[in-house]
């Protein structure tokens, strides 16, 4: 039975689950075993299936950096993803791997942080500063949605005055604002961040002034 190893393709959580669960099933045909098609050696108490499973998963972590438990824990009892993102707040743990996860009593794997670099060229950043960045990604989530209605009220308060306030980029980082959460939903319009932030750094500097 092949295993499509194609580390540079995104995998799903189940496919993920399901090349962990072919994976098993060669481990255990190699020690003299048949199991009957559809076996899923992760709901199977037998300790030969769960042995097979560990190997198996201990494998494909070995190969590819996922963990397939972690793939699982993320599928509902329908195998179908579980919407929405992880809850955080999410942390980074430095060991073999750089992992990123979350810290509530039964820990989920976000995602593991490559070292990453060009073959032969310089590396591309810090993947332990990626990592802390990631991990901070839930928290600037939250802290962004809470302070924008704010900065949109003031926005309105200003245009409003009848003073002729100085609005404007205050209304570019508002937009930068928004674009960033959209980017966190996958939803993404343009390219207004670096702009917003551009205009927000003048600001200050007139600010100081």
């Amino acid at each position: 039975m092949a295993i499509p190893w194609i580390l540079e393709k995104s995998r799903t959580e189940q496919e993920i689950v399901d090349e962990t669960n072919d994976l098993a099933r060669i481990i255990l045909a190699q020690a003299g075993y048949q199991v009957p098609d559809g076996h899923k050696f992760y709901e199977d108490a037998d300790p030969r299936s769960k042995q097979s499973w560990q190997r198996a998963c201990e494998i494909m972590e070995h190969m590819t950096a996922t963990d397939p438990n972690d793939a699982l824990a993320n599928l509902d009892d329908d195998g179908m993803p579980v919407a929405g993102p992880t809850p955080g707040p999410w942390s980074v743990s430095n060991g073999r791997l750089i992992r990123v996860t979350n810290t509530s009593n039964s820990p989920v794997v976000i995602c593991g942080v490559h070292r990453i670099g060009a073959k032969g060229g310089p590396k591309g950043g810090d993947p332990l500063a990626n990592a802390y960045l990631l991990a901070a990604a839930p928290d600037m989530r939250d802290a962004l949605a809470a302070l924008l209605p704010e900065v949109d009220y003031e926005i309105e308060t200003r245009q409003n005055s009848g003073n002729d306030e100085y609005w404007q980029p205050l209304k570019k980082l508002s937009d930068a604002g928004h674009a960033a959460l959209s980017k966190s939903k996958g939803q993404v319009v343009g390219n207004p961040i670096r702009e917003g932030l551009a205009h927000g750094a003048a600001l200050s500097k007139a600010l100081e002034g």
